[in-house]
């Protein structure tokens, strides 16, 4: 009477189970979109399954090694992955798809703030203004000004331009204080009038705007009672 010898289950068989199976489902996901190349994956699986060498052995009496099969396996593996695109094996996430990449804006930008620190009034005339100006954008620009005094009633009594200013071109970040002053505006009555500044870049668009409020005591100390 024969006794059968029990079979022998090592790591390498194991691992070629693993394999076989794994490959075999890749290849299952790849022949949707490659025939071809999927055919090729998964008969480079069964290759490196152990019954199919059995079943060659006793078929064709041909005894292939392990070894052997592992190569066919990487060689059959390796062309049905590279007839397929990169995109068919490995699929990025949903939001790398559908999210295009964030762009660096290179647009300059041109910004800047203003503060009227002192408007002094003699005489019924408005003198010097002082204002601090900061460059908050990314370009230099060298301000312009539009100057209103206006009073209570929000009517204006005289506007105008500094024909002059000490400003030389403001780089980015910088903060600077000069005087500004409008010639011929005069109050022609007592009280309380708003001194606006309105800051203009060379283009003569508006980028800030600041205000003080001053008071006029000239005209009563000529009023006979």
């Amino acid at each position: 009477m024969t006794t059968k010898q029990p079979k022998h289950i090592g790591v390498r068989v194991v691992l070629a189970w693993i394999f076989s199976i794994l490959f075999i489902l890749v290849g299952l996901g790849v022949i949707f979109d490659n025939i071809f190349g999927g055919l090729l994956i998964i008969f480079g699986a069964i290759i490196l399954l152990p019954p199919w060498a059995e079943a060659i052995e006793k078929k064709y009496n041909y005894h292939i090694s392990g070894w052997l099969r592992f190569v066919l396996f990487l060689v059959l593996v390796g062309i049905g992955i590279s007839t397929t695109d990169n995109d068919v094996v490995v699929q990025p996430a949903y939001s790398e798809i559908n999210t295009p990449p964030l762009q660096k804006s290179s647009t300059k930008v041109k910004s800047g703030t203003i503060v009227v620190d002192k408007a002094t009034v003699t005489a019924a005339n408005l003198y010097p203004i002082r204002v601090t100006i900061i460059n908050t954008g990314d370009v230099s620009f060298r301000p312009k000004f539009d100057v209103y005094a206006i009073d209570d009633s929000e009517t204006t009594i005289c506007e105008g331009s500094p024909l002059f200013s000490g400003f030389e071109p403001i780089k980015p970040g910088e903060k600077v204080t000069e005087e500004i002053q409008i010639f011929g505006c005069i109050f022609r009555e007592d009280g309380d009038y708003t001194i606006k500044v309105d800051m203009l870049d060379e283009d003569y668009n508006k980028l800030s705007s600041s205000q003080k409020v001053v008071t006029v005591n000239y005209w009563g100390q000529f009023s006979f009672n």
